[in-house]
């Protein structure tokens, strides 16, 4: 899926809005729970959606 510059910088904008506007424990539990979630593709991940 493709996402538009525009439509990214609009999301990334509300999202930072959003996280401005949390205490700071329930932001960095957000960011914490976001850290969890992140996991590196590995190669054969990658190379997976490259060929998609």
């Amino acid at each position: 899926m493709t996402i538009s510059k525009k439509v990214a910088d609009i999301l990334l904008t509300v999202a930072e809005r959003y996280l401005a506007s949390l205490t700071e424990a329930e932001r960095n539990q957000i960011l914490s729970r976001t850290e969890k979630n992140c996991v590196p593709p590995t190669s054969e991940q990658s190379t997976s959606s490259t060929n998609s």
